[in-house]
């Protein structure tokens, strides 16, 4: 009885948790210098994240905030948990955690392929 009791406490609390810090666990970055994902990629966070486009430059676009970096194995979900379609990664890969701030509603990934990390977030590259 007393086991049973620590048990459905202990889910409680767990539960409560996951509750209460959604908003940060929306995706986990792996840029905790002990995470065996650590990667340079984290060197970018605080930067926007710009569509990687060709030489022409035309049709920019500037995702948002690069709040951290995610690891993504082939098959997992990598849409937002506020998507109807699930989106899935098409190959082991890191993504950045983009968004507008901490606020879960506002990330998401995109795979650093298809970012060009920059300082500014207006259109120049400068």
């Amino acid at each position: 009885m007393f086991i049973a009791i620590l048990l459905v406490v202990g889910l409680a609390g767990g539960a409560a948790y996951v509750f209460l810090n959604a908003d940060q666990m929306q995706f986990e970055s792996v840029c905790n210098k002990k995470h065996k994902r650590f990667t340079k990629l984290c060197n970018n966070i605080g930067k926007y994240a710009w569509t990687q486009q060709s030489v022409l430059q035309i049709n920019e676009l500037n995702y948002g905030k690069i709040l951290g970096v995610a690891w993504r194995k082939k098959g997992s979900i990598i849409s937002s948990s506020k998507q109807k379609n699930k989106r899935r990664s098409e190959s082991n890969s890191y993504y950045y955690i983009v968004g507008d701030n901490k606020n879960a509603d506002s990330q998401f990934l995109r795979i650093v392929s298809q970012v060009d990390p920059r300082d500014s977030k207006t259109k120049s590259k400068k």
